[in-house]
């Protein structure tokens, strides 16, 4: 016994330690999950700004190729040089002296003053890290590279089987790597470290190479340090004054032929400097098993995936949304640094970064956070106004020497530590920055719902961008206040006439804004003497500026919008400020619309990328879905690297602008997912409004907790085409507002009661407790009671009656649809032709199955409280697998013509039909459509053409009438691979359909065991349920396996033309046959029909 139990525990450890040996391996084999997959190349990018993304918010890396090299380009996020700027200690340097100079238009002394210092000089800046180096060259062909933005881990795999997993720990400080089944004759592997060219012998001294970046070499730093020992290297270096950082690496062989290892880096003399050393933190990261830490980092993101999604049918959209929220978790965490322009990827190419990786408040940091609240990630939003907070003394201390009061702004460009840098003084030197970074103070207060923080830190902020406005404000000659000299980003770039002696309108609608919420936040607080104050000064100042001759926002005062340009300053009134709203009427819709106009008249040629995805916001608060859709699709496709990084300029050569540089920055990545959230979620006058810019191709689409002002989390389904169901739940208690989006339909409430009175209310108040849930579910008639149909195409009818034929039951005559009734069947089904008395048509000149015999045999199935199926043969005769003809009213149509001819015939057919109280239950768009429709354009030949044809049809009707069912009928009731196969092709086009409507005669469609094994495949592969939508024979039979398909996925069936066709119900003569009627009756009583 004893023998067996030590077998039994060497036995279980030997597989413990292979377990763990193979951790990475069995990572690489878990399936990404199928909704924010991440990255997949199958080769290393060759570019650091195509790398693979890491970052914690502090430490950050790029893996990619570089000189047949594994390359893990390092950074950290406080790695800064703070030198200061020597021309700002002059006492020239003020906001006065700079008026004084635009007013005697002498401006050249404020080019050397202010713009030289940024353009010419290296420092101050961001500075890049290092990197880490893997000999791979050996290795062969790489198979694959991922990012796993679930896990936020670098998995790349080689042909020869060697594999590396790299990761930055959510929680430990350091970066991981770990390579497995490294190639046998490998004598030695090891990472090497690579210090950046601060001591480059030749470089370009000249500087003025902001955008691409100056010489590492001009800071000026002494040669750093690398000392190697065993299984570990560290990197030392100098920075200006008394700063410093260290890199360590160290690392460790597991076995022959694999390989693990962390790195950390530390700073000295940073704010943000901790007290551990990069040596303890990589040592002590080592210890530590991967596998445990790779789960505690994992529970990281999970948790922070749970936060909140959305769920988009453009698969495009879906994935630069989730690499952007991946993005933003990478680059802000509560306690570190905000997102500067490139955040914790700082260039890795021997130079400085892009505008030296600097603090830009004039447009880059703000719209790096615009997502961050209503994704519900509010700790990390944080990390920007505890920044601002934290920097509060320097913004002070800035704004008294600059501006010569007591007030509260920001330098528009500026350091780790809030120091201006300079550059353009009308925009880093602006007098409103800190106005609308006040915005981020109210975000971070309104959606949290936190009194605490606006009485101890959003008011306070506020409060003084205010009086800073009131102290620099004067009086104009109509009396109103003004800004001495203004601009707006960033029009007119530099030149002297980019200041303004009239306030811009991005001045003035950031002044109104603050001024507006100052006091909301006085009075929220009881503070109403200074909500007076505030509201007393507010009124003074004079309204936007608009054309009079179409009410288009001004850039200022008689300056026109008059050329393509980047910056949307002039429309801040709109988004973000929302000052001017859709929702207040028709005088503001004016506004937006004439002012989008104009951006559309002078194009794009001067945009950014980061101007499409402002544009998406913009078209999104003005209700254009479509219009927010596009500009989202080429800020994606256009505009970003294959890692998602947006580059600026237009990277397709389609002319979208004609920037066609690559410099990054993050802000336009931040603006395209709130574009994503402004269509799905929107709030007006404190009513939020759900799927409020949703294109209407969206059919289905959806979003998971949501957060929106007053700390409520919202969770809302869009299914074909409708709002199914939204989910609010309150973390704080108290009120909140919803547009009703079930207004005019029936409506499940849980988790409150409304009274019936209050349904239709186009406003839905609810008062909340914390935790309190409240569910609201759009109520879907049933298509028929007892969720079973039994039903039987009768078209004929009409046809027959008009022959002068009779039915009769037990010697009585009675009206045929009567006698199916109390037979059983509880659903007709009709067909409905384009145009059937052409002469070419189903019923030359009599135009039987048209819209008036619909209309006519509606009512009598109405009026016998019959469910109703309406099937459409796109065609003015007789639609199946072997013919489709098109009508030939249609005949000479192009495809774009033919769509809209569906869409004309449906939409009016149902229309008229819903006019009448008549309108159907289902609807089938085509009969026996499994080789197409509208032959030839819509064969199935052309799948992409057919799909859009069906969808055509499906809006048409979802347009008239959302509660009705849409049907997809194939004459495949016997053939499963040729039924799948269909249906994926639709499906994969993003068809939306409710039912599988299956034809099944068995000289065409082979044996009941066919019929049987197709259609129970069918209910478990597909959502859809399954009907038998025609058929003839093996009546009980038939019944039968459909009423017992799996999960109750048989809704039912429905008998072709029994009142005379084949196997008929009634004789010539119109006698009932009674045994065949009986059969009906006796499943509608097993099967609980009614």
């Amino acid at each position: 016994m004893q023998k067996t139990n030590i077998y039994f525990y060497k036995k279980s450890f030997i597989s413990l330690i292979l377990l763990l040996f193979s951790f990475p391996c069995i990572l690489l084999a878990q399936p990404l999950p199928p909704v924010a997959q991440g990255l997949h190349f199958t080769s290393l990018p060759l570019k650091w700004y195509e790398a693979v993304p890491l970052g914690d918010g502090m430490l950050g890396a790029l893996v990619y190729e570089k000189d047949n090299h594994l390359r893990v380009a390092l950074d950290r996020a406080d790695l800064w040089d703070l030198r200061s700027v020597k021309e700002f200690d002059s006492r020239d340097f003020s906001y006065h002296w700079i008026y004084e100079h635009v007013i005697g238009k002498d401006y050249e002394p404020v080019h050397k003053l202010v713009d030289y210092p940024y353009d010419h000089d290296a420092a101050p800046t961001k500075i890049p890290a290092g990197a880490l180096e893997f000999p791979t060259a050996d290795f062969g062909k790489i198979k694959s590279v991922d990012l796993n933005i679930h896990t936020a881990t670098c998995f790349i795999q080689w042909e020869n089987g060697t594999s590396a997993t790299i990761f930055i720990s959510a929680k430990e400080n350091a970066g991981y790597f770990r390579f497995d089944h490294l190639p046998e004759n490998l004598t030695f592997f090891a990472p090497v470290l690579d210090a950046p060219a601060y001591q480059a012998t030749h470089f370009d001294a000249s500087g003025n190479a902001v955008v691409g970046g100056q010489d590492l070499a001009r800071l000026g730093y002494p040669k750093g340090t690398i000392k190697k020992g065993n299984h570990i290297i560290s990197y030392y270096q100098r920075g200006w004054g008394h700063f410093s950082y260290n890199i360590t690496v160290c690392w460790k062989h597991l076995t022959d032929r694999s390989v693990e290892g962390t790195w950390s880096i530390s700073s000295d003399g940073s704010p943000y400097s901790a007290k551990q050393k990069a040596s303890e933190i990589a040592a002590t990261a080592l210890k530590i098993p991967f596998a445990r830490t790779w789960n505690d980092h994992k529970r990281w993101w999970d948790d922070y995936w749970n936060q909140s999604s959305v769920t988009l049918p453009d698969p495009v959209l879906q994935h630069q949304y989730d690499m952007d929220m991946y993005l933003f978790a990478s680059a802000s965490r509560k306690g570190d640094l905000p997102i500067t322009l490139q955040a914790v990827w700082t260039a890795d190419n021997g130079k400085l970064p892009p505008w030296k990786g600097d603090y830009h408040n004039d447009l880059n940091t703000q719209l790096s956070y615009w997502p961050g609240y209503t994704a519900n990630h509010l700790p990390e939003s944080a990390a920007f106004t505890d920044w601002l907070w934290k920097d509060e003394p320097v913004f002070t201390k800035y704004t008294r020497r600059f501006f010569k009061d007591s007030g509260l702004n920001v330098p528009g460009v500026c350091t780790l530590t809030g120091e201006p840098m300079g550059g353009w003084g009308q925009y880093s030197l602006s007098p409103t920055v800190s106005c609308w970074l006040s915005q981020y103070f109210y975000w971070q207060w309104i959606y949290s719902g936190d009194y605490d923080f606006l009485k101890q830190r959003a008011y306070p902020w506020i409060k003084a961008a205010a009086t800073h406005i009131e102290s620099i404000a004067i009086k104009n000659k109509e009396g109103y206040w003004q800004l001495p000299i203004s601009s707006s980003p960033e029009f007119f770039d530099n030149e002297l006439k980019a200041w303004f002696l009239q306030t811009s309108n991005y001045d003035l609608s950031l002044i109104h804004w603050l001024l507006n919420t100052a006091v909301q936040m006085a009075d929220t607080l009881h503070l109403q003497k200074e909500a007076i104050h505030w509201k007393t000064f507010l009124d003074g100042w004079p309204s936007l500026a608009l054309n009079p001759a179409d009410s288009a926002l001004l850039v200022a005062p008689d300056i026109p919008y008059s050329f393509s340009h980047r910056h949307f300053s002039h429309l801040m009134s709109i988004y973000p400020l929302q000052l001017i709203d859709w929702y207040q009427g028709e005088k503001d819709r004016k506004i937006i619309q004439a002012s989008l106009q104009e951006l559309k008249e002078y194009g794009p040629s001067e945009w950014m990328g980061y101007s499409y995805a402002w544009l998406a916001c913009l078209k999104a608060v003005n209700q254009d879905g479509a219009g927010a859709e596009n500009a989202l699709k080429i800020f994606a496709t256009a505009f970003c690297s294959p890692n998602s990084f947006h580059l600026n300029g237009d990277q397709s050569g389609k002319g979208y602008s004609n920037a066609t540089y690559h410099p990054f920055t993050l802000e336009g990545n931040f603006a395209f997912a709130r574009g994503v959230q402004l269509m799905l979620i929107q709030q007006h006058g404190g009513v939020n409004y759900i799927f409020p810019a949703v294109p209407d191709n969206w059919e289905k689409v959806g979003f998971e907790k949501l957060r929106v002002p007053g700390a409520f989390l919202i969770s809302a389904k869009k299914e074909n085409g409708m709002i199914t169901e939204v989910r609010i739940k309150s973390l704080k208690g108290g009120k909140i507002k919803l547009h009703n989006p079930f207004i005019d339909q029936k409506m499940k409430v849980i988790g409150t009661q409304v009274t019936n009175s209050k349904r239709n209310n186009k406003t839905l108040t609810f008062s909340m407790s914390s935790g309190q849930v409240i569910f609201l579910k759009r109520e879907i008639p049933s298509i028929v009671k007892g969720g079973k149909i039994l039903g039987a195409d009768i078209s004929f009818l009409p046809q027959l009656e008009a022959r002068g034929e009779k039915f009769y039951v037990d010697g009585k005559q009675q009206d045929a649809i009567r006698i199916l009734k109390d037979h059983g069947f509880n659903f007709i089904r009709l067909r409905i032709f384009v145009n059937p008395a052409a002469d070419s048509g189903y019923s030359p000149r009599k135009g039987f199955c048209n819209l008036f015999h619909t209309e006519q045999m509606a009512k009598r199935i109405k009026a016998a409280h019959m469910g109703f199926l309406l099937d459409f043969h796109y065609s003015d005769t007789w639609a199946d697998p072997g013919k489709q003809y098109t009508p030939s009213a249609w005949k000479h149509d192009d495809f774009i013509q033919l769509k809209q001819e569906v869409y004309n015939h449906t939409k009016k057919v149902i229309t008229a039909l819903k006019r009448l109280g008549t309108p159907p239950d289902i609807v089938q768009i085509g009969n026996e459509i499994n080789h197409g429709i509208l032959w030839p354009i819509g064969s199935i030949h052309h799948p992409d053409t057919l799909a859009a044809l069906l969808k055509s049809g499906i809006a048409a009707v979802k347009k008239a009438d959302r509660d009705i069912k849409i049907m997809l009928h194939i004459a495949l009731g016997g053939q499963n691979a040729e039924s799948r196969s269909f249906l994926d092709t639709m499906i994969a086009r993003q068809v939306p359909f409710d039912l599988i409507g299956e034809s099944y005669y068995p000289q065409w469609h082979g044996t009941l065991g066919d019929l049987k094994n197709n259609v129970t495949d069918l209910a478990e592969r597909y959502s859809q349920p399954i009907v038998v939508v025609e058929y003839s024979e093996h009546k009980e039979e038939v019944n039968q396996i459909v009423y017992h398909l799996p999960d109750n996925k048989g809704l039912g069936t429905f008998i072709w033309e029994p009142l005379n066709t084949w196997e008929a119900m009634f004789n010539r003569q119109g006698i009932a046959n009674d045994s065949l009627l009986n059969i009906y009756v006796n499943l509608a009583k097993e099967y609980h029909v009614h």
